[in-house]
C-alpha cells in the first residue's frame, strides 16, 4: 500500500482539555474507552486481520484539583522484557486496561486539565519498547518560560526524510518521535504552530492524525491543545474509515478521538457534542 509495506502504523488515541468537574467526568468516560478500542477494534480487523493495538501505551496528564497543577507521565511496553511476540501483546493489553482506569480516576477527581492517551500498534520495522511509546515529549527554551511539547500520532510519515533533516539515525527512532523533533525545532525558530502542523502534511505516508500539547511553564502556566489531520491520497475505504479524524467540542471540553472511540461512545449513548470529521481542520483549545 502506497509503497510503505512494513511501516503501516495504526493506533487509537485521545487528546482532550476540560475546564469543569462535569467536563472531567465526560473526558474520563472517553479515557476508559481507549482500552476497549485497543483490545478489540473492528476497524483495525478490517485492515490488518488482527483487532488489537497491543504494542504498548502511554499517557501524559496535567491537571488541577484547585491547588496547583500536577503532571503525570506513564509509558509502557512489555517487549523490553518479553520480546515482540504474543506474550508481550497480552501483557500490554492487561496493563492498558489497568492504566485506563487509573488515568480515568485522575481525570475524574480534577477540576480542569489536559490529557494525551495513546495505544500503539507499531509497524513491523519500527522500534519497540517503553521509550518508543507515545507521547513523545520535548522541551525547548521560550522567551517567556520553558516550553514543553508532547505529541501523539496515528499513521505514518516519511521517517527517513525527517531523520536526514534532523541529523539522527532513523533506525533508532520511531517516525512519530522524529516528527516531534522536527516540529519542536520549527517552533524553536519562532514559527506559529498551526503553520507548522499544516507543513507537516508533506511528510505523510498514510495518515497524519496528530495531537499536540503545548505547555509554557512560567509564572502563570499556559496550556494549549492542538489537533490536526491529513490523509494520504489513494487510501482504500477501510483505511479512510479507520484514520478518519474526530474533533469534538462540548460546553466544557474539547479534543480529538480516534474513529473507533467515537463508535464506542455512540453505542454507550455518550454524545461528543459538536464534531468535525474532516481532514485539514485544526483544533485549538486553551486551558484557562
Amino acid at each position: 500500500m502506497l509503497g510503505v509495506k512494513g511501516r503501516i502504523v495504526m493506533c487509537r488515541m485521545i487528546g482532550a482539555i476540560w475546564t469543569t468537574s462535569s467536563g472531567a467526568e465526560f473526558v474520563a468516560r472517553l479515557v476508559r474507552l481507549v482500552y476497549e478500542a485497543a483490545s478489540s477494534d473492528p476497524l483495525l480487523a478490517s485492515i490488518a486481520g488482527d483487532s488489537r493495538h497491543c504494542h504498548g501505551y502511554g499517557y501524559m496528564v496535567i491537571y488541577s484539583s484547585g491547588h496547583g497543577f500536577r503532571a503525570v507521565v506513564e509509558k509502557y511496553d512489555a517487549a523490553d522484557e518479553l520480546g515482540i511476540g504474543e506474550e508481550s501483546c497480552k501483557a500490554n493489553l492487561e496493563a492498558l486496561e489497568e492504566a485506563s482506569h487509573r488515568l480515568a480516576e485522575i481525570v475524574e477527581s480534577s477540576l480542569k486539565g489536559i490529557v494525551l492517551f495513546h495505544a500503539r500498534r507499531a509497524g513491523r520495522r519500527e522500534p519497540r519498547g517503553t521509550m518508543h511509546t507515545h507521547p513523545f515529549i520535548h522541551g525547548l527554551g521560550a522567551r517567556h518560560g520553558y516550553r514543553t511539547i508532547a505529541l501523539i500520532h496515528n499513521g505514518s510519515v516519511d521517517k527517513e526524510q525527517l531523520a536526514m533533516m534532523m541529523g539522527v539515525d532513523p533506525e533508532a527512532y520511531t517516525d512519530s518521535h522524529v516528527l516531534t523533533l522536527w516540529l519542536s525545532r520549527q517552533l524553536g525558530y519562532g514559527r506559529v504552530i498551526e503553520e507548522v502542523l499544516k507543513e507537516a502534511q508533506r511528510f505523510t505516508r498514510t495518515a497524519l492524525d496528530i495531537v499536540v500539547a503545548d505547555v509554557v511553564s512560567a509564572q502563570k502556566p499556559k496550556m494549549l491543545l492542538y489537533a490536526y489531520s491529513h490523509l494520504a491520497k489513494g487510501l482504500d475505504t477501510n483505511r479512510l474509515v479507520y484514520y478518519k479524524p474526530v474533533f469534538f467540542k462540548t460546553s466544557d471540553s474539547q479534543g480529538y478521538v480516534s474513529s473507533t472511540i467515537k463508535m464506542l461512545a455512540e453505542k454507550q449513548g455518550l454524545s461528543l457534542g459538536e464534531t468535525v470529521e474532516e481532514p485539514g481542520y485544526i483544533l485549538k483549545a486553551e486551558l484557562k
